[in-house]
Formats: structure tokens, C-alpha cells, sequence
């Protein structure tokens, strides 16, 4: 199929709108479980579980779905130094962690750490984290140089569980997306 070349002014921007950058992708999260506990009233303690996952990975085509899905929490919305298309595989480096306070603890926490189409580049950082696990940073290897990434995990009530990498399928972005997940491990 021969594509045509793109005009100037994309018929899906504004005049005054400023060019979009074709390389973002929304990561959903959703929750699959959640159970939570309390006891006492006063000083009580309490205790929650929860079963987390990226369910989907969406292209997005227009600076307009950017902001209106970013107002509304239905992701992450990462941006990537190389185009991606549709049907393309990427690789999400995800954390799951344990935090709370004095009085209990929510174990189960889900934190997108990095995602890429490059499988070699997310290995790399997954090991990486693996072997600093207690750092509060990381500066992980990443194109010709390093990136600087907090670790979720690093304070006085939070402990890493798991660091591990999901495989997505890019689809378009539609109101009802259909889920499509490759899980590694």
C-alpha cells in the first residue's frame, strides 16, 4: 500500500497548535483485584492487596487525545525517541511494590519504570535494577549515554517485590480498547 506523503498542516490540528509528537503511547494500567482490610477504630491497623497489570498500549495520533486522556488518569502516557506503529511489540518495564505507614501496609503496587520497542534495551535495565535494588535512583544504560529514573520503591515504608518486563501490542486508540498482553513471566 503506497502512502501519501503528509501535508504541512495535519487535518487533525489546529492553526495555532503546535506540531504533535507522533511517538507517544498511552500504557493502561487497570486493577484486577483489590482487598482491603482494617481493624479498630482508633490506632487500628489496616492492610491492603492489590493485582495490577498494563493491559493495553495505544498509539496516539493527535495532541487532542494526548490532553483529554491525560486529564482523565486512564494511563501513563509515555513518548519515544523512534516511531512505533501499529501491531509493533513494546516492551514495558514494570515494578511492583509494597508500601504504607505506621499502621499498615499496601502490598501489590504497580509503577511503569520505562518502556521501548527495543527488547535488548529494557533487559538491560531490568538487570540493572535487579542488581540495585535498594538504590533510590538509578542511572540506567539508555542510547549513547545513561538516564536518571527514581526508584518507586526507595523510602522508609516501601520494598520492591518485583521488577519485570510485559510484552504489549501497539493498537490504535479506540473509547472501548480490545486488550492484548504478552506476559514474559
Amino acid at each position: 500500500m503506497k502512502r501519501s506523503k503528509p501535508s504541512a498542516q495535519p487535518t487533525n490540528q489546529l492553526a495555532d497548535e503546535p506540531a504533535f509528537e507522533r511517538h507517544q503511547v498511552l500504557l493502561r494500567i487497570e486493577t484486577f483485584h483489590r482487598q482491603y482490610e482494617e481493624e479498630g477504630v482508633q490506632y487500628g491497623s489496616w492492610s491492603e492487596s492489590l493485582d495490577m497489570g498494563v493491559v493495553s498500549a495505544h498509539k496516539l495520533e493527535s495532541s487532542k487525545q494526548t490532553k483529554a486522556l491525560s486529564s482523565h488518569g486512564d494511563g501513563d502516557i509515555i513518548t519515544l525517541n523512534q516511531p512505533i506503529e501499529e501491531g509493533q511489540s513494546i516492551f514495558v518495564l514494570v515494578m511492583r511494590y509494597t508500601t504504607g505507614d505506621s499502621f499498615g501496609s499496601s502490598s501489590g503496587n504497580l509503577e511503569i519504570i520505562w518502556a521501548d520497542p527495543r527488547k535488548e534495551v529494557i533487559e538491560a535495565m531490568e538487570e540493572h535494577i535487579e542488581k540495585h535494588p535498594e538504590a533510590s535512583s538509578w542511572l540506567l544504560p539508555f542510547e549513547d549515554g545513561v538516564i536518571q529514573l527514581n526508584n518507586p520503591s526507595s523510602g522508609y515504608f516501601e520494598r520492591m517485590e518485583s521488577v519485570s518486563i510485559e510484552e504489549l501490542v501497539i493498537q490504535e486508540w479506540r473509547e472501548t480498547p480490545h486488550y492484548i498482553v504478552k506476559r514474559r513471566r
